[in-house]
């Protein structure tokens, strides 16, 4: 299966902006960590890895940092991240000759991505499913959640093809609500695992409050290459920023991606 891995990101955040390049663990950035987590997979190359950004100025710092990184990037749609998202499929398939299969989308407010989860969605994916991720007990899926572990694979033909659905804001600025708020579509998912269901946890980025939380766990860890287990046994040995994450999850809504 020919799959691209594709970050989602912009410095344009109104609750954090530039973000992307903020500073988190030693001389690493957030865009950065994050693409470091995405190459422990499996599946993940530095030829399948694009960051999707926005074709505003604002960005233009962005796209020098991934420059300097190495790092595979497209510029887009600044407000339709749908069809950000489905005129890259396109111009790569035109550029390289590849009919692409699955598009492995993640969110760039998440540097605590677990490529393990990542690894178990593509390998047990069946060729019917449209749409494949995670979801909890109340069968929310990973994306509403807080935890911040999870990515969402898509079957390519399905996002391309599924444009003309896409008629309300939140469904271009969102990318994947079109998918599992529809019953047209075959969705699928793994249950995340009861250990993290069972932690009230936020680690996905998008408040200074944030920013304190996982450079502390990122300090505490001392190293990129752990597994999600690890941040569930440092959370439990520091009741302080459990409490805190306890606080921003009610002071920031999931109920839809942002």
């Amino acid at each position: 299966m020919e799959m691209l891995f594709l970050i989602q990101a912009r410095l344009g955040s109104t609750r954090y902006p530039r973000k992307m390049l903020e500073n988190i663990y030693k001389n690493f950035n957030l865009i950065e960590i994050i693409v470091e987590r995405l190459m422990m997979s499996n599946f993940c190359n530095k030829n399948n890895l694009y960051v999707l950004t926005t074709d505003s100025e604002t960005d233009n710092d962005l796209i020098e940092d991934l420059k300097n990184k190495c790092v595979k990037y497209y510029r887009g749609n600044e407000d339709n991240v749908y069809k950000r998202f489905c005129d890259f499929v396109e111009y790569y398939e035109l550029k390289h000759g590849n009919k692409v299969d699955l598009i492995i989308r993640i969110c760039g407010d998440n540097p605590f991505i677990e490529p393990a989860f990542i690894d178990s969605l593509i390998d047990e994916y069946q060729e019917e499913i449209d749409y494949y991720s995670y979801e909890d007990k109340l069968r929310n899926p990973a994306i509403l959640t807080h935890y911040g572990f999870f990515g969402e694979v898509i079957k390519k033909d399905t996002l391309v093809n599924s444009k003309y659905l896409v008629n309300k804001d939140y469904l271009r600025e969102h990318v994947t609500p079109i998918f599992y708020k529809n019953n047209k579509f075959k969705t699928k998912y793994l249950q995340i695992p009861l250990e993290i269901q069972e932690m009230d946890i936020r680690l996905t980025f998008d408040t200074k409050e944030d920013l304190f939380i996982i450079k502390k766990i990122f300090s505490d860890l001392n190293k990129l290459d752990y597994n999600y287990k690890e941040v569930l046994n440092n959370l439990n040995s520091n009741t302080n920023l459990l409490e805190k994450m306890k606080t921003n999850i009610l002071n920031n809504s999931k109920t839809e991606q942002v």
